[in-house]
């Protein structure tokens, strides 16, 4: 059986960041690769909103808040993305731009590693 014991994302936009979410909130740790930092800034203050909305509604505590946010991980670049087992793409859908990150992707992981996307329409490969 494969197991992942970490996972990691591509592309820090809504929909990038909702897949972190879930994840990260099924407790698996979680690395969001973002493009710069003013995207890390920008995913770290959603990842607080998201958890102060959780404890408002009583959907957490502040234990698991602190828990969820040592689980998810947000860097710059995509070597962090190394010792991921699953990595999930989540870059806009522009062709050229999902056919760049790939190559990229694959440089910086393990040949285990299983690289997926979340395009609805297009075919990367």
């Amino acid at each position: 059986m494969y197991t992942i014991s970490r996972i990691g994302i591509i592309g820090s936009g809504r929909m990038g960041s909702d897949i972190a979410f879930l994840f990260e909130g099924l407790g698996v740790p979680v690395v969001v690769a973002c493009e710069n930092a003013a995207e890390k800034e920008k995913q770290q203050a959603l990842l607080e909103r998201r958890l102060r909305r959780l404890i408002k509604n009583g959907l957490a505590d502040e234990n698991t808040a602190a828990e969820m946010r040592r689980a998810m991980v947000f860097s710059e670049g995509l070597d962090s993305l190394a010792g991921c087992g699953l990595v999930i793409e989540a870059v806009p859908e522009d062709l050229p731009l999902k056919q760049d990150v790939f190559p990229r992707v694959e440089a910086a992981v393990s040949p285990e590693t299983v690289l997926a996307t979340n395009s609805s329409s297009l075919d990367p490969s």
